[in-house]
């Protein structure tokens, strides 16, 4: 409609204008007067002044554009005050529908993924109901950790579960085989009715309690189990067993037991039973009196599964079989406890010389920025939530190194949790080390050469440190295969975090061929954008 009303502005204006023309055959008080300029002379379908079309040789097809153009003029000419009103209630007619069609969100902008956890948990949320009362809902049970060779009642606790250090069973069939535990001889003083351990000679006491607990992944045979126990402790004590004494075998399941391999920190969770104490007497000994008579126990354990429990000092005594016990099946295969694995190093094809070296570091933040103008504000700072006393975070440094693969082509390692490990299992002790700053400290003055450039250390305790690994790449490889390989490194490092706990969970890995290979894209980019720009 701005045609129109242009065109309704053009005629006001004219008719506002007219020609003066003075007319001097009349008096000269009328003289000066007022005559409308005549208008030419147009004929229809022919556009006022203009010329002919065929004066500058338009073809027919321009002729015809020329004459659809003139007569729409002509016709918008006409009644331009109705196509501007029409034009005004279409746009009114318009606002007056959208006003009444929009809404406002109030929700948030998306501006994460679908599989982002900002958009997944939401969903996962929303499948959740409130709960207004939580009358009813307190844990019904309560009590602590107890150890699962504690076998007498003085021992007994409101225990709610069991945890031991799991060690693995090896050379005996899950279901049909156990393999038995002892701990030493506790000898009972008459007078004062207390308990005192004897060592592992049997050759004082004359009458015997034994106490026995059961770990089984699965309910076993009360009657088959305690027959086979009862032989076999006979055979390996030397002792007669005294039915009349003894009472109804039964066995009781108690909290069951998580057995936790050290080193991994996997943990196994199995059923825990308990079964009734069994009293036998020495062979070919009198019968004396009980009260007056040296009396001894002995707590035992055994195990049908794949691990058992690993209690110090006690010793072994035998695998004994369970008659007419079937194998235990399973729809998973047994998983068998291991020490930490090797990792999995290629042959090197690449002299030593051109060999490239990756460094994973733990405990130090790089700046997440640079500066455009300027120095740069902070070079790097110790990470805070680095602890590397925690043995989950010991776990995780050297599960970097122990779960290399092949793609990433590594030759050697210099892994100092490794030589840590072997360090403290040398002096008897476990790893992860719970006594892990003056395990460290040991190590480190004992191989001050070796860890010096591998530790950080701030008032004697760790604060960050690295782990070499060498590997089979060139380091005049080109810069675009040298970025595919740094993704290998970056998908490892970013895995090994994703396992680790809060701990142990921000590392990250250097070298140079990474600074040289970004370095060589960037000046190639700019060269050729400099190039682009300048043609």
């Amino acid at each position: 409609f701005v045609p129109a009303f242009l065109l309704i502005q053009e005629r006001r204006r004219r008719r506002m204008l007219r020609h003066t023309e003075i007319d001097f055959s009349i008096p000269q008080e009328t003289a000066l007067a007022v005559v409308p300029a005549p208008s030419p002379a147009v004929k229809k379908g022919e556009a006022p002044d203009s010329p002919s079309p065929g004066q500058h040789g338009m073809g027919r097809l321009a002729r015809r554009r020329y004459a659809i153009l003139f007569n729409l003029a002509t016709c918008s000419a006409r009644c331009p005050i109705a196509i501007v009103v029409l034009a005004v209630l279409i746009v009114a007619l318009s606002l007056v529908g959208v006003a009444f069609e929009v809404e406002l969100d109030t929700g948030l902008p998306t501006i994460f993924p679908d599989d982002h956890n900002q958009v997944a948990g939401k969903e996962v949320l929303a499948k959740f109901g409130d709960v207004k009362d939580l009358g009813g809902t307190e844990p019904t049970r309560a009590g602590a950790a107890c150890s699962p060779q504690l076998a007498f009642a003085e021992d007994q606790q409101s225990c709610f579960m069991h945890w031991c250090d799991a060690t693995p069973v090896a050379g005996t069939v899950e279901g049909v085989e156990a393999e038995c535990w002892r701990g030493p001889t506790e000898m009972r003083d008459n007078s004062s009715l207390t308990w005192t351990e004897v060592g592992w000679d049997n050759a004082d006491c004359f009458y015997m309690t034994v106490a026995n607990r059961l770990i089984s992944p699965f309910s076993p045979e009360s009657d088959r189990w305690t027959l086979a126990w009862r032989g076999a402790s006979s055979s390996w004590l030397n002792w007669t067993h005294r039915a009349a004494n003894s009472p109804y075998h039964r066995l009781t399941a108690l909290a069951p037991v998580n057995m936790e391999e050290w080193e991994t920190g996997s943990v196994y969770v199995s059923e825990l039973w308990m079964d009734n104490h069994q009293r036998f007497t020495r062979a070919q000994i009198a019968p004396a009196p009980e009260d007056s008579a040296p009396y001894c126990r002995i707590a035992t354990m055994c195990s049908l599964g794949k691990q058992t429990c690993q209690i110090p000092g006690w010793r072994r005594m035998g695998v004994l079989s369970v008659p007419g016990a079937s194998p235990a099946t399973t729809d998973a295969p047994p998983r068998a406890l291991q020490s930490f694995s090797r990792p999995t190093w290629v042959p090197s094809t690449v002299a030593e010389r051109l060999r490239v070296s990756v460094r994973v570091v733990y405990g130090l933040l790089s700046p997440s920025s640079t500066p455009l103008v300027g120095p740069q504000d902070v070079s790097w700072a110790f990470d805070p939530t680095y602890e590397p006393s925690n043995p989950w975070s010991q776990r995780a440094m050297h599960g970097m190194c122990a779960d290399v693969h092949q793609a990433l082509q590594v030759v050697s390692e210099d892994c100092w949790p490794e030589m840590l490990r072997k360090f403290v299992q040398g002096r008897d002790q476990r790893f992860p080390s719970r006594t892990f700053d003056e395990d460290v400290a040991a190590w480190f003055y004992s191989n001050r050469i070796v860890a010096s450039y591998r530790l950080w250390f701030v008032d004697k305790k760790v604060r960050a440190s690295t782990m070499l690994f060498e590997v089979n790449v060139a380091s005049n490889i080109q810069s675009a295969k040298a970025l595919e390989y740094m993704k290998l490194w970056d998908a490892y490092v970013e895995a090994q975090n994703a396992k680790a706990s809060t701990t142990g969970n921000r590392a990250w890995h250097t070298s140079s061929l990474w600074v040289r290979a970004e370095a060589e894209i960037a000046i190639v980019s700019s060269t050729q954008l400099t190039i682009i720009l300048s043609a």
